[in-house]
């Protein structure tokens, strides 16, 4: 469990393949531990290595007579136990063997004084200056836990140079730790802090942006377990939940791939919209695997912030500055805010010539006035300096973003054609993908009116803070399409459908898609 929720919470970078069997692991271990006796590391002798008739494993190390530093008495982590310590992870380091899991508990200390480090399950051979820095990170906590930052800094420093300590720091965070280290983080709250604050006074490091390990962070999937369970409690009060059962019973599947290529061919219509806002030259199929990556990201973060995000890598990734890249995911965004708004206006004057449902839409001159209402109270609540930096800020930065891109794009027809285009066919597909499981559930609206729920869900989940929208938008378009008079339980169903097929099954593909493109280099 613990390696499954590694692999979706940390980046690829991360993680390590398991060994294909324990023997292997042992294998592995006494090599590790070998090598690094080699070179001058203090560790165990291996004794023995073999497998029992049973199919048993052992691993056996001559037997050193000590105690972890960790139950001993921090005044015994003495100046020369300090010494020692550096100096033996500097063995390491210069052995290129990390040990991936060091802390007090597995480093011993003899009557002598003399050091031991044991358990290399986890080490790598051949290992890289990031692993290095996150075994003097470990240690670093570990020792402070017990002594205090001062000396446990000054005497690293003394040892193993400012340069080595400096280039720990962006390893200071608890994901990187082992997990006997995390523990005491979590203890002692502010330690972190204070050891990155005192080793960079140590040496002279400026303020250093920790590295990113995580691929999806902890309260992201409470978010969305917590929308996804509110949302689906709630069904019941949407809908009487036998009207809904009697609907999915008689529901024609038959309607069922026509929902998932509707899917699929929004990824494709997506893909033509990135490629003329970003460049015709990039590659067609690491274009679409970036689109289909995103419905993985769309997780990450409310109003598609991941898929922003991962457009931006990508472009970078395929040789474009920071600058152009997030010009051109900017203006990808806004013509598609600008085909969203222009269909929305469309289908709701179409729809409200005969109105929804039960009640009609608001005439004309009503509409101006609450408009002009809505933009009254706006433009007073943006004379309020922190609502007008917090609002206004965003919205203008993604503009000068779009806009520093648009004039490379509006002197190409091919490219205003595949941008606008794409973007059109992106929402009339889902749009049509909604249709088709309305018809799968029965129908009994029109085209107009299943397009204006659409429109309509989508643009109030934009403002949801659920990533991907959860619960606001099945709410809202449950609500719309009951508005224009279908009855609540197909409602339900058709709706269930469409977010089944548009948002969670692709969730998979998109994840495995991310990986790949993670470790081919693509992001």
């Amino acid at each position: 469990l613990n390696r499954l929720w590694d692999f979706v919470r940390l980046r690829s970078s991360e993680l390590k393949l398991p060994f294909s069997s324990l023997k292997r692991r042992a294998e592995h271990e006494a090599y590790a531990a070998s090598v690094a006796r080699d070179r001058g590391v203090s560790t165990p002798d291996v004794a023995a290595l073999g497998e029992t008739d049973s199919g048993s494993v052992f691993l056996a190390y001559l037997e050193v007579d000590a105690v972890p530093l960790a139950q001993v008495d921090p005044g015994e982590l003495t100046r020369p136990v300090l010494n020692q310590l550096w100096s033996q992870l500097g063995l390491l380091r210069t052995a290129r063997i990390a040990h991936r899991n060091l802390s007090l508990l597995n480093i011993l200390i003899g009557n002598n004084g003399d050091l031991t480090i044991i358990d290399f399950d986890r080490a790598e051979v051949a290992a890289d200056d990031r692993d290095f820095a996150r075994d003097l990170a470990g240690l670093l906590v570990s020792v402070a836990a017990r002594i205090g930052v001062d000396d446990t800094v000054s005497s690293a420093v003394e040892v193993l140079g400012p340069e080595v300590v400096a280039e720990c720091l962006p390893q200071l965070q608890p994901l990187a730790l082992a997990p006997d280290v995390r523990r005491l983080v979590n203890k002692q709250k502010s330690l972190i802090d204070e050891l990155a604050a005192a080793a960079r006074g140590a040496t002279g490091a400026p303020e250093i942006e920790l590295e990113k390990l995580e691929r999806i962070k902890i309260r992201t999937v409470l978010m969305i377990l917590a929308g996804s369970l509110a949302f689906y409690s709630l069904l019941p009060q949407l809908a009487n939940i036998d009207q809904t059962a009697d609907a999915v019973r008689t529901a024609n599947l038959w309607w069922l791939p026509a929902v998932l290529a509707g899917s699929a061919l929004t990824y494709v219509f997506a893909t033509v919209s990135a490629l003329g806002a970003y460049s015709m030259s990039l590659p067609v199929l690491a274009t679409m695997r970036s689109q289909l990556a995103s419905s993985f990201t769309a997780l990450v973060a409310p109003a598609n912030a991941g898929g922003l995000a991962l457009g931006v890598r990508f472009l970078q990734k395929a040789g474009f500055k920071t600058s152009a890249a997030s010009s051109a995911v900017g203006l990808n965004a806004v013509a598609g805010v600008v085909v969203h708004v222009g269909l929305l206006f469309a289908f709701v004057s179409w729809t409200g010539q005969v109105g929804v449902g039960d009640f009609e839409l608001p005439s004309a001159s009503r509409t101006l006035v609450v408009i002009a209402v809505v933009l009254a109270l706006c433009g007073g609540l943006l004379l309020i300096r922190p609502i007008r930096h917090r609002v206004i800020g965003p919205i203008v930065g993604v503009l000068k973003s779009a806009g520093g891109h648009l004039g490379t794009v509006f002197t190409d027809p091919v490219r205003v054609l595949a941008l606008f285009g794409g973007s059109l066919m992106v929402t009339l597909t889902y749009a049509a993908t909604l249709a088709f499981s309305v018809a799968a559930f029965g129908g009994g609206i029109s085209i107009p009116a299943i397009c204006t729920a659409f429109l309509v869900a989508v643009t109030i989940a934009t403002v949801a803070p659920t990533p991907g929208g959860i619960g606001a938008i099945e709410a809202a378009m449950i609500a719309t399409l009951a508005g224009f008079g279908m009855d609540h339980g197909p409602a339900v169903g058709a709706v269930l459908t469409f977010r089944l097929g548009t948002f969670w099954l692709p969730i998979l593909p998109g994840w495995y898609t991310f990986v790949w493109m993670e470790r081919h280099g693509e992001i």
